[in-house]
């Protein structure tokens, strides 16, 4: 246990955060959404509206109306 725990320690008490939570995205295949957040919100915001939309507009399957939801859920 000793022996596992301190190479847990070695692994993961990295003081330049290597590997990084972006990296293990990079290693998955995940294209990441890079954009300079000192920017206006609105030039931020609609950056991101793009990167979502890149593959086409999203679709909330969802009904509104309780009764119908419901009878659809059937």
């Amino acid at each position: 246990m000793k022996r596992r725990l301190k190479v847990y320690h070695n692994f993961n008490n990295s003081k330049t955060a290597e590997p990084s939570v972006q990296q293990f995205f990079k290693d998955q295949g995940v294209k990441l959404f890079d954009k300079d957040a000192s920017l206006d919100v609105q030039e931020i915001m609609d950056s991101i509206k793009i990167y979502i939309e890149r593959n086409g507009k999203p679709h909330n399957f969802m009904i509104k109306d309780a009764p119908k939801e419901a009878a659809r859920r059937l």
